[in-house]
């Protein structure tokens, strides 16, 4: 779990300044931009065989695939303290499809509940790794909500003295945020899966004014989110596809962002 110990030791970094420096300047920013994932968002998910991937004989063949999304829309609203943010994000990810890894080798049912119980169904994880994509795809997607403290790390610049304004400021940023997924699975219907996640990045603010200025940034978030269903129902799909415990009980996704927004100083 290097990644967690990671985002506690950052955020341990992060408060301390701000506890130390009462006279700090609050500012508020918001920003919107694109998110894009760099990984699969859910691992070995189980769902039965698209309609139009199967004969009338294979209509409750489970398959274990992974998701994928496709560059989506993000919004952003940030406290700043000094050098410390405190930050909501909000992203929306479409669905692109989805990887085939295992294909079950007999039928299997769904309960009432809508999870599809394959304890007892064995899985062919040598199939091709055809993409496939599944009924309701187009009017679904993975919503992420995050909640991130960072602290940022201003470069040092002189003002400019014949102007008498600012240089544009730059910045380079780390620090850990809890965050929830909501995926809208076309097959399974809504899933709340919660995480933590790091951020890594930078940015430019260019002032307009003496107090307002254009803000621009990119930011690499990984991810460690909860499974998509039950731990003994993720243990057994985890054996048929030869992955770790880890692996079981997580999902990693990472995602990039970039934006651009406004920052109001206040102080």
């Amino acid at each position: 779990m290097k990644l967690i110990r990671l985002a506690v030791a950052a955020a341990i970094l992060a408060l301390a300044p701000a506890v130390a420096e009462a006279q700090a300047r609050f500012a508020v920013a918001v920003d919107v931009g694109a998110a894009a994932p760099l990984s699969t968002s859910a691992q070995r998910v189980v769902s039965f065989a698209p309609a139009a991937s199967t004969s009338s004989g294979d209509a409750n063949v489970p398959l274990l695939s992974d998701r994928r999304n496709d560059i989506g829309f993000r919004f952003a609203a940030t406290a700043i303290i000094s050098s410390l943010e405190v930050r909501y994000d909000f992203a929306r990810l479409g669905w692109r499809g989805a990887r085939v890894r295992c294909r079950g080798e007999e039928p299997a049912t769904q309960a009432p509940d809508g999870e599809i119980e394959d304890a007892d169904v064995a899985y062919d994880c040598s199939v091709p790794n055809e993409v496939v994509r599944y009924a309701g795809e187009d009017e679904t997607a993975l919503q992420m909500h995050a909640l991130d403290v960072a602290l940022r790390f201003y470069m040092r610049r002189r003002p400019a003295v014949t102007s008498g304004r600012d240089l544009t400021r730059l910045y380079a940023l780390v620090g850990p945020g809890l965050v929830l997924t909501r995926a809208e699975d076309p097959e399974l219907g809504p899933r709340l899966r919660p995480g933590v996640r790091l951020s890594l990045g930078g940015g430019a603010e260019v002032p307009v004014d003496r107090r307002v200025a254009l803000t621009f940034g990119v930011r690499y978030m990984p991810a460690i989110v909860a499974g998509a269903a039950s731990t003994s129902a993720r243990a057994n799909r985890a054996v048929a596809a030869d992955r770790g415990v880890v692996a079981a009980l997580f999902d990693v996704s990472h995602t990039v962002t970039v934006a651009a927004g406004v920052r109001v100083d206040f102080r």
